[in-house]
């Protein structure tokens, strides 16, 4: 996937500082253009109810996103970047972002997972979550309290790339797109989940497990991932779990990853993404930034 445009959506609260700065060294490696947007919610039944009395606070609003985001922006491209700011009113942060990717048809959005109410899941729930679902770009998520796990470090590089695979078409595109981020140094991590869940009214530890009765599958499968990165340097992993979220999650923190690639839909369809899904359970708990590839 080629970046060359990037929408970075945001609330203007100190929740979305880490996801600026993903998107701003995502454009600085790529040589993208950045367009902040940010969107002036109107709450149209309330403005019925309060006329001009409301109108003109959503004015005020307004006209201080231009002057914060037409300040940063500047200071950026006194930098050689190559970023503008876009400032709207909407009933709804959701459908503004979409018509906006519906629009501009950026490669890439990069939004934090929630914004200046402080509730984990009140930005994901309400806007990202939705985003995450209907955009036809990809989409890469970041949780707030990313830039404190940082510190003054800034984004100067992943270091580990961990790419969960189910072999899907979607997998697939996951690990060429880790393959085009990463750098020298870049370790990418390969990661294929058996899902053994427990039966019911069976001891945890009494329940088959498929590597104990197929003890090549392991090879098999770290094969076909050998297959897919044509000769690149990788580190395979093939594990089994009940929780298959839970068992990315782990590998992330074990190898010290520093983003998550994920498929947007695997081998179960598009129908179950972010519905309790896999895909969904790693973006609302994820430390780490995680990038959802469609």
């Amino acid at each position: 996937m080629s970046i060359k445009k990037i929408l970075f959506p945001t609330d203007l609260s100190a929740g979305a500082e880490a996801a600026r700065e993903l998107a701003l060294a995502l454009a600085r490696r790529f040589g993208a253009e950045v367009v902040f947007f940010h969107a002036v919610l109107t709450h149209a039944n309330d403005l019925r109810q309060f006329g001009a009395l409301l109108s003109d606070f959503v004015g005020k609003l307004e006209t201080e996103a231009e002057r914060r985001l037409e300040q940063e922006t500047s200071q950026l491209r006194e930098h050689g970047m190559v970023v503008r700011y876009e400032v709207l009113q909407a009933p709804e942060a959701f459908q503004a972002i979409l018509e906006r990717t519906t629009a501009w048809k950026p490669d890439l959005i990069v939004m934090a997972t929630h914004g200046r109410t402080g509730m984990p899941r009140w930005f994901l729930g309400n806007v990202a979550e939705k985003v995450l679902r209907h955009a036809p770009c990809s989409v890469v998520t970041v949780r707030p309290d990313e830039e404190t796990r940082r510190g003054r470090e800034g984004y100067d590089g992943f270091k580990c790339i961990l790419v969960p695979v189910d072999f899907s078409d979607n997998s697939r595109r996951a690990v060429a797109q880790a393959c085009e981020l990463a750098a020298e140094n870049t370790s990418i991590v390969l990661q294929h989940v058996v899902h053994n869940p427990t039966l019911s009214g069976l001891a945890a530890g009494e329940h088959l497990r498929l590597f104990s009765e197929e003890p090549t599958l392991p090879d098999q499968i770290r094969g076909q991932m050998e297959e897919w990165m044509e000769g690149q340097p990788f580190d395979p992993q093939v594990t089994e779990a009940d929780d298959v979220a839970g068992s990315i999650l782990e590998m992330a923190e074990a190898k010290e990853a520093d983003l998550i690639i994920q498929g947007a839909r695997g081998q179960s369809g598009f129908e179950h993404f972010l519905t309790g899904s896999v895909a969904e359970k790693i973006v609302r708990a994820s430390p780490i930034p995680v990038l959802t590839v469609k």
